[in-house]
């Protein structure tokens, strides 16, 4: 069997239970979205003093003044989303182990999952097994990326009290006519389980696990 079926390296021990990891931690997204923050309302602020000094001098620049609004609604919709963020990282964290490690197409497979603070607050868990392409290419000299979802699978979904306080579990399969694994230099298969919590009052955590899927060759 090779080890890096369709461009992508099976995990160690694939076959056996692997406790996942997110693809972002909160604290790493919350750290990049406070450096986008900072960064593009640095560069908007030298051009919003200018419209503001043209203002005060009354020689207002309407011109300048009407480029800037949209630069500067994207600067407050960051700093927003840094707010947003910083609440998050007080939110309960998902903990997921996934037997076998690594996914087969056709496969059945096995999951537990659990919240700490015995998922404090949480009114709704969600969790979802998503395959989705990526292809990235060049228009110019910039770089695009399209990304399609082409499955969407749901593994759990409650509401229950107790299941959310100490956890569940459940059983899926990959559909055996799926597309596994890919990378190649411009397009990928990607494989995750993507978690959403559902809190009170409070902004909700979305937090996304990638995982490999196999062409249903067997592991040892």
């Amino acid at each position: 069997m090779p080890e890096r079926p369709f461009g992508v390296p099976l995990p160690p021990d694939a076959a056996a239970p692997a406790e996942l990891r997110p693809a972002v931690t909160p604290l790493g997204a919350f750290f990049g979205l406070t450096l986008l923050a900072l960064f593009w309302n640095g560069i908007i602020s030298v051009f919003f003093w200018q419209a503001v000094t043209s203002w005060r001098r009354g020689q207002p620049d309407g011109c300048l003044t009407a480029f800037l609004i949209p630069f500067v609604l994207v600067g407050l919709g960051l700093i927003f989303a840094v707010g947003r963020q910083f609440l998050v990282l007080f939110n309960p964290r998902a903990h997921i182990t996934l037997t076998p490690g690594a996914l087969a197409t056709g496969g059945t497979a096995y999951l537990q999952w659990k919240l700490g603070s015995g998922g404090r607050g949480v009114r709704r868990v969600k969790i979802v097994l998503e395959g989705r392409e990526e292809a990235r290419y060049r228009r110019g000299t910039d770089t695009h990326t399209d990304r399609e979802t082409f499955l969407s699978l749901p593994v759990v979904d409650t509401v229950q009290p107790f299941e959310i306080e100490s956890g569940g579990s459940a059983s899926f399969t990959v559909p055996a006519d799926t597309a596994p694994s890919f990378k190649a230099d411009n397009n990928r298969i990607v494989w995750s389980l993507k978690v959403h919590c559902d809190l009170s009052n409070w902004p909700d955590t979305d937090d996304e696990y990638e995982v490999v899927v196999h062409p249903g060759w067997g592991i040892g």
